[in-house]
């Protein structure tokens, strides 16, 4: 299903700011320790770069350039970055207008956040400047970080160079460097960044036109305080549309009076009476994004979509299968699960016949759901057929597995051999549940931290390879709930539609 928004044009200009070939710095410094240049040359991007500071001669081997008007007229200037104080801004934008610069980033705070009347007057001087040359340059900022593209762009050190599918929108430059941060350590990879300010020109509906047209990008996840005036209309219907087509997890902040008046003084953010929760979680309603409440959640929810393609869950209506070491976990996980929505039925009989016929020590074991392994979790045999019974059960259509590291790592001094074990024990679990992830059942890993810090961080980055990780049922089930009603949701509005 084709649902476009921008013209081929429209989308060929918009795409190519993600892709410059030639790049100016206004405002490299050493005091600054030449941070933005260095980032993009960590950054591994290819392209010229124009480092702008009339009292540097070079850095790097770079040579630099007095103001963007020496750099020879021979040269496209595809991108620039302006980080200097905010009265000489005006100034350098002229600049660049004068030689067409595509896209412009201003880095630089001290505007309409402020609260202060001369700088939002200097914010409206740049909006008017921005107008008054026909938006032949477009603008992002003031007061962000700008565009992070995987190998190309960066706006901090250490970022990932893996691409992946799915696109950050930030609002707030800190935390567009927070999700990024915490993706990558999650083995998560980008497909594109963009921390957008104050939104002097390109807001949140720009870029949102422009994913939802983006093949690379599957999933999007946004952090914002505010719209322009007089765009929560074509705000709504922009994302009413996109979300029948892709995922869109929206994280609002500024839902409390205090909340929105700490946006106000953050991006100077004008969505006030408008952010609050109630008329928030209406919109979500009606449009089909999903609403996260915070760091954590939206992060836990992009593991969850990352993990599996919601076009192949039609059916999926979370009946989950818990399997766990413990009876006593076993059933506050029910609660957990139950509490959000989702259900634990009762395994099929002939699954249940399966299942105790598998089982080598009777003492201790659950078989009927929660499936309470006990003494049965470390037998190889066991195991084996276990999986092979709970991948074909007809009354369940999802896997949480708990993975009680305290007694795989258990520090025993006389079991020398125990390393290879658990490596052992590692593969032949992962192989097993693969196998039902296959069949088509979505399989989630738990690993809570109870013991063993040093090597949780080993065994999580291990099961990552495979499945989405979690530290607590709370964050698995209200994750695999999210991703469950998208699909439901995904697949009823595109029914309808065909």
């Amino acid at each position: 299903m084709e649902l476009k928004i921008l013209s081929p044009d429209e989308f060929k200009r918009f795409d190519s700011f993600f892709k410059p070939n030639s790049i100016a710095i206004v405002g490299v410094s050493k005091k600054r320790g030449f941070w933005w240049l260095n980032n993009f040359v960590q950054a591994g991007f290819r392209g010229k770069i124009f480092p702008i500071n009339p009292n540097i001669e070079s850095h790097l081997g770079i040579p630099f350039y007095k103001s963007i008007l020496d750099i020879p007229e021979s040269e496209t200037i595809d991108y620039c970055l302006i980080s200097i104080p905010n009265k000489r801004v005006p100034g350098v934008l002229k600049q660049c207008f004068e030689r067409n610069v595509r896209l412009i980033t201003i880095f630089t705070s001290g505007f309409s956040e402020t609260g202060i009347p001369e700088n939002i007057k200097l914010e409206e001087q740049i909006r008017d400047m921005i107008k008054e040359n026909n938006y032949k340059t477009r603008v992002i900022g003031p007061n962000c970080m700008g565009l992070y593209v995987p190998n190309r762009l960066h706006f901090n050190y250490g970022l990932s160079k893996f691409k992946g599918h799915i696109s950050i929108l930030s609002q707030s430059g800190g935390l567009a460097q927070n999700i990024s941060y915490k993706l990558a350590n999650l083995g998560i990879a980008l497909s594109k960044v963009v921390s957008f300010g104050n939104q002097v020109d390109l807001d949140v509906i720009d870029f949102l036109k422009y994913l939802n047209d983006d093949r690379s990008t599957r999933f999007i996840g946004i952090y914002l305080e505010g719209l322009k005036p007089k765009k929560g209309r074509e705000f709504f219907e922009i994302v009413k549309k996109i979300a029948r087509k892709k995922p869109i997890a929206f994280w609002k902040g500024g839902q409390t009076p205090e909340g929105a008046r700490a946006a106000q003084s953050h991006t100077g953010a004008i969505m006030g009476s408008t952010g609050s929760r109630q008329l928030w979680q209406a919109l979500q309603k009606q449009t089909g994004f999903i609403n996260v409440k915070g760091f954590d959640e939206l992060i836990d929810i992009i593991v969850m979509f990352n993990y599996y393609n919601y076009k192949k869950y039609g059916d999926l209506k979370g009946k989950v299968c818990i399997i766990s070491i413990s009876g006593g976990v076993s059933v506050s996980y029910t609660d957990v699960l139950v509490s959000e929505g989702l259900t634990v039925p009762r395994l099929h009989e002939s699954t249940i016949e399966d299942l105790t016929n598998s089982l080598q020590f009777l003492v201790g074991n659950s078989m009927k759901n929660p499936v309470d392994l006990a003494s049965d979790f470390f037998n190889f045999a066991s195991l084996d057929k276990i999986f092979t019974a709970i991948k074909k059960d007809k009354n369940t259509d999802c896997i949480i597995f708990e993975l009680n590291i305290q007694y795989t790592r258990m520090d025993d001094p006389y079991w020398i051999e125990r390393t290879k074990w658990i490596g052992m024990f590692y593969e032949r679990l992962s192989k097993s549940l693969n196998e039902i992830k296959k069949a088509g059942k979505p399989v989630l890993f738990i690993i809570p931290p109870i013991i063993f810090f040093h090597k949780l961080i080993e065994d999580w980055e291990f099961f990552l390879q495979r499945f989405p990780v979690f530290l607590s049922i709370e964050s698995a089930a209200r994750a695999l709930k999210t991703f469950v009603e998208y699909c439901d949701f995904y697949h009823r509005k595109n029914k309808a539609t065909r």
